[in-house]
């Protein structure tokens, strides 16, 4: 597994332990999910050569033994504001719950973002930021049963 998965694992953890409620568990989950990436990436096929993907995958499970997923999210062009902002349609997803999400300006921030599901979108909310335009977003989530 490569060090920069293994690390932006662990920064999202450690983001994750500031503004969320239940954060340890948070934090557990995120870093068991990152030792099972470890296992299967390892075994076969060069796991582990790209961060993130385009493509939804599970990362491990959730506090309630749901499947974790995540997915990344490029070519967006979503300027933060000082309130809620609809960024990602995920009416057809079946998204249950978004535990975490990060975004990335044009190569500057990478950012740990405030997240609710709305009307079939994720909406970001990251006080100080308002004025950055995200190009790329990754969200961890759950999905409906």
């Amino acid at each position: 597994m490569s060090n920069s998965l293994k690390e932006a694992f662990l920064n999202l953890a450690s983001s994750l332990g500031h503004c969320q409620e239940n954060s340890r568990s948070i934090v557990d989950v995120l870093k068991r999910g990152c030792s099972d990436l470890a296992e299967n990436s390892e075994g076969g096929g060069g796991g582990g050569s790209s961060s993130y993907s385009t493509t939804e995958h599970v990362i491990g499970k959730w506090i309630d033994g749901s499947n974790l997923y995540e997915k990344t999210f490029t070519s967006l062009s979503i300027r933060l504001l000082d309130d809620w902002v609809n960024t990602i349609d995920i009416s057809q997803m079946g998204v249950n719950e978004c535990i975490s999400a990060s975004g990335w300006d044009d190569g500057t921030y990478q950012i740990a973002l405030n997240t609710k599901k709305d009307s079939g979108y994720i909406q970001v909310y990251t006080p100080g930021m308002a004025g950055v335009t995200l190009t790329k977003i990754s969200i961890v989530y759950t999905k409906i049963a």
